[in-house]
Order: C-alpha cells, then sequence, then structure tokens
C-alpha cells in the first residue's frame, strides 16, 4: 500500500490499483535498464576503439614521415608493428604488406645484411595469403636473388632462375606483371653472365632491349639492368660495340620523378653508379683526365643516395669504384700525385669495413683485388700507405 500511496485498499478503486501497477512496472524497467549502464558501457568501448583508431593513425604516419627521407629502416619497423598488432587486422591491406616487405628488404639490402632475409620471410608468411599481393611475390624473389649473387657459388642464382620461371608460369598472363617478372629474369642472367656465361649476358640484353621499347613503371631500372649487362659483355667478353651501346642506353634514363616508386628509387644510383662504371672502362681506353673526373662524379651523385649510416653495403661499393677509378688513373697518367693513392687506400679500405668475406664473399673478393693493385702501385712508387 506504500507503493500505491494509500492506507488502505478501500481508499482507491480498481482502475487507480491498475495505474499505479503499471507505474511500477515501468520503474522497475528503468531500474534496470539504470543498472546495465548500457551506455556508459558503449561509451567505454567508443574511447578504446577511437584510442585503438589514433594509434594506427599515428603509426602510419610515423612510416609516411619515414618514408619521405627514404629511412627505409623506420618504415619498415613501423609497418612491421602494424601488421602484428592484433587490433590493425582489419586495416590490414595488400600495399601495408607490400611496402613493409619492400622496405624491409631494402633496409637489410642496403646494410648487407642478407641473413635478415629470414625475417620478412617470417612477416609474409604471419599474414592472410590474401595479403600477398604479386608485387610482394616479386620482392621476396628479388630478396632470394640478392642473397644468391653475394655468394661465391653459382647454385643459388642457378636456384633464382628457377624460381622466377616458376613464378612467370604462375603471374605471366598479365602484361605488367610479366614485365616485373622478365625484369627479375634479366637481372638473374645479367648476374650469371658476369661470372663467365656468355649466353646467359646475351639473352639478359635481349629481353631489356625488348622492354625498352614498351610503356612500362620501371624505365630506371630497366635502363640500370640494361646498362650493366651491356657493360659486362665489354669487360667480360670483350664484345665490340658493347660499350658504345651502354652509352646509348645510359643517355636514354628518364630524370627522377618527384612522386616515384621504391623499386624506381632504389635504381636511380645504381643507374649513377653505372655511368661512373661507364666513365670508368672510357678512362682505360683514353687515359683522359676528363673521364677520370666524370667517373668520380657520377659515384659521388651516387652516394648522395647511399651514405655510409643508411646504405654501408651500397656505400662500400661506391667506394671500391672510386678507389679502383683513381688506381687506373695512376697507373696510367704521366704525373703521378700520391695525394690521390692516399685517397684510394682510404676509400678501399672503407669498403671492406662492409664488404666482408661473411656477409658477401663475391664482392669482398673483387674489393681485395682493386687494394692488391693499389698496395703494389704504392710499392712500385715507394708509397707508404698508413
Amino acid at each position: 500500500m506504500q507503493a500505491l500511496g494509500v492506507s488502505s485498499f478501500e481508499e482507491i478503486t480498481s482502475e487507480e490499483i491498475l495505474s499505479a501497477l503499471n507505474r511500477l512496472a515501468v520503474e522497475a524497467k528503468l531500474g534496470v535498464i539504470g543498472s546495465e549502464r548500457k551506455y556508459k558501457n558503449l561509451a567505454h568501448a567508443a574511447k578504446e576503439a577511437s584510442a585503438k583508431a589514433n594509434r594506427i593513425a599515428s603509426r602510419l604516419s610515423a612510416v609516411d614521415e619515414a618514408l619521405v627521407v627514404r629511412d627505409f629502416a623506420k618504415a619498415y619497423e613501423g609497418l612491421k608493428v602494424l601488421i602484428q598488432d592484433d587490433d590493425a587486422v582489419s586495416s590490414l591491406t595488400q600495399q601495408i604488406v607490400e611496402d613493409c616487405i619492400q622496405c624491409g628488404y631494402l633496409h637489410f639490402s642496403n646494410q648487407g645484411r642478407t641473413h635478415n632475409f629470414e625475417e620478412l620471410s617470417e612477416v609474409a608468411n604471419s599474414v592472410e595469403s590474401d595479403l600477398i599481393a604479386f608485387p610482394t611475390v616479386c620482392f621476396l624473389a628479388e630478396m632470394q636473388q640478392e642473397h644468391a649473387t653475394r655468394q661465391k657459388s653459382n647454385l643459388l642464382l642457378k636456384n633464382s632462375l628457377v624460381h622466377i620461371n616458376s613464378l612467370k608460369d604462375r603471374y605471366g598472363n598479365e602484361s605488367q606483371q610479366s614485365i616485373r617478372l622478365i625484369l627479375l629474369e634479366a637481372l638473374c642472367l645479367r648476374r650469371l653472365g658476369e661470372r663467365g656465361d656468355l649466353s646467359a649476358l646475351q639473352q639478359a640484353e635481349n629481353l631489356l632491349l625488348e622492354l625498352v621499347e614498351e610503356e612500362t613503371d620501371y624505365p630506371i631500372e630497366i635502363v640500370n639492368t640494361l646498362a650493366n649487362a651491356q657493360l659486362r659483355l665489354h669487360t667480360v667478353f670483350q664484345e665490340s660495340g658493347a660499350l658504345e651501346r651502354m652509352a646509348t642506353t645510359l643517355e636514354s634514363c628518364p630524370d627522377l620523378p618527384d612522386d616515384v616508386e621504391l623499386s624506381e628509387l632504389q635504381a636511380y644510383p645504381k643507374f649513377l653508379n653505372a655511368y661512373g662504371n661507364y666513365y670508368k672502362q672510357r678512362l682505360k681506353l683514353s687515359q683522359s683526365s676528363g673521364e677520370y673526373a666524370t667517373a668520380i662524379e657520377k659515384y659521388t651523385q651516387a652516394e648522395v643516395f647511399w651514405t655510409e649510416k643508411t646504405a654501408p653495403y651500397e656505400w662500400a661499393m661506391i667506394q671500391k669504384n672510386r678507389a679502383d677509378v683513381r688506381e687506373i688513373y695512376l697507373n696510367n697518367s704521366a704525373y703521378f700525385d700520391p695525394s690521390i693513392l692516399m685517397i684510394a687506400h682510404r676509400e678501399i679500405e672503407n669498403s671492406l669495413k662492409y664488404r666482408t668475406e661473411s656477409n658477401a664473399p663475391y664482392q669482398f673478393e673483387r674489393s681485395r683485388i682493386v687494394k692488391s693493385r693499389i698496395l703494389e702501385l704504392a710499392r712500385r712508387n715507394d708509397i707508404k700507405l698508413s
């Protein structure tokens, strides 16, 4: 009766009793709703979702900033954390996975740390198969080839070629996919060719000459690989006209655009290095101080992209090439400048810091040969190198 607000049932009608009971039922229901704190819980969930979204957005922004300054290590780490974040699974795209593998590949390759390539395979294996797009497959194949080319044995390079041909069978129907695989194939053939396989080198040049005629997304990469194939035809097999063809190829390279694919950005300093190698061969033929100066200039331009801090392995290649061209110049110059020999010795020592017998035995041997020539030149001219 207290709940109904009366002292006796005789004081109210049956209609008033039903009305009061309905009111009590509604109040009871509202009490249950209030005790559930449904909207407070929803608000909490919304805040959590917002915090997760903000965290993901913050990581993506950090990756973007890293890519602007070509900090592939930071970009890779940021994308890897994102891939491994359970809260970000719904945000993952093929592009994120592709860029993660590519940035990791560029970082580890530039550092000379091919033993870390296995980590990239593990990252790729950790995501759903539908997130592994064709470009990611190509980066994984290129990674395999990059490891192979640093070994003295040709076996791993030949295995890479077999793998690329299997990918051509699987993906080779679409035009741009076919071009990407032909580029990988030509690069592998060029690398086998420089080790003494003339037919592989000729096949690489023919494949790339066909690509030059097509509209592709990789003009700088094609020019670089083709120029290097022609260079090896000249240096390894003394093929007549190869150096002239190399000059034509290098002159056809487009300028680096502002909005550029990472693979093209990575190919550009390789192109500059190839240009330096072209002038090094010209120097051997002409003994001109102009050829020497231009070769050094091209190598130095490549060094803008490959610093000792960000790309020590590739930077070491530049040091080796500059030391090599200085030795060639001094060995054939009418005027011997000891200071140039000192610089060459310092450069080859820097090269051997990062192209070691353990991480790149094939490249180490090539640097060691340059060093032995520099030491012999110093001995003949009674120069003491520190």
